[in-house]
């Protein structure tokens, strides 16, 4: 997962705001400085304006965060994700989108509680990352739903990501397995019949669960996606 640069960066350029304004005041009044003392309380306000302009920084950067994160698992929210494939997906050549959903998952809140559920969905999300790169947007939509955005990327190579991700998940639980439908874009589909395109390919594949199934627009030209 990747915060944009802008917001990376904010507490350092608050913290130089804070600075060169300290430095300004201090510039403007420097003639008129009668001694040390006078100096003294300048530089504890000009040290506070730097260390208050980071903090404010900080404090922007992890509301950022926070509004567009899953509180429990740490990934993007449904909120961020669709603001990225809007912008990826117009930027990128080529690329996959996964709809990923946890078979029989209702039956282990039922049965050992949402506490343990909780612990499946954290470790599919470690899963998730450890099979996604920087580029690539890890997103939990809710429930026990995720996606996976992976740009300029070939159907090939998706199949391939998703077969790790369903053979470590049957691996990692007794309980639980999951279902992946791969949607592949075309540069005249727009982001939401791509994400169309990937739930009827999680449809097809829920149909007998721990399966993978892709579609792409030629495979759906019959029935056009609305």
């Amino acid at each position: 997962m990747q915060i944009p640069l802008f917001y990376k960066l904010l507490p350092i350029l608050f913290g130089l705001l804070g600075f060169l304004f300290g430095l300004g005041c201090y510039l403007a009044e420097h003639g008129s400085l009668q001694n040390h003392n006078h100096l003294f309380y300048w530089s504890i306000l000009f040290l506070v304006q730097t260390s208050a302009g980071f903090i404010i920084g900080l404090l922007i950067k992890r509301l950022y965060y926070a509004a567009y994160t899953d509180g429990l698992t740490g990934l993007w929210n449904y909120s961020y994700f669709y603001r990225a494939i809007s912008s990826l997906h117009r930027s990128s050549g080529s690329c996959c989108l996964f709809c990923l959903d946890l078979d029989n998952f209702k039956h282990i809140n039922d049965t050992q509680g949402h506490p343990a559920g909780d612990k499946v969905l954290c470790k599919v999300s470690d899963i998730l990352r450890q099979n996604s790169r920087d580029v690539d947007i890890v997103a939990r939509l809710g429930g026990d739903e995720f996606s996976l955005l992976l740009p300029n990327t070939s159907l090939e190579k998706a199949l391939e990501v998703a077969g790790h991700i369903r053979q470590e998940v049957a691996s990692q639980f007794r309980e639980t397995t999951i279902s992946i439908g791969i949607g592949v874009s075309c540069p005249e589909a727009s982001a939401d019949q791509l994400i169309s395109l990937a739930d009827q390919a999680l449809y097809q594949a829920k149909n007998n669960k721990n399966r993978i199934c892709h579609l792409t627009f030629a495979e759906c030209s019959s029935s056009p996606l609305k």
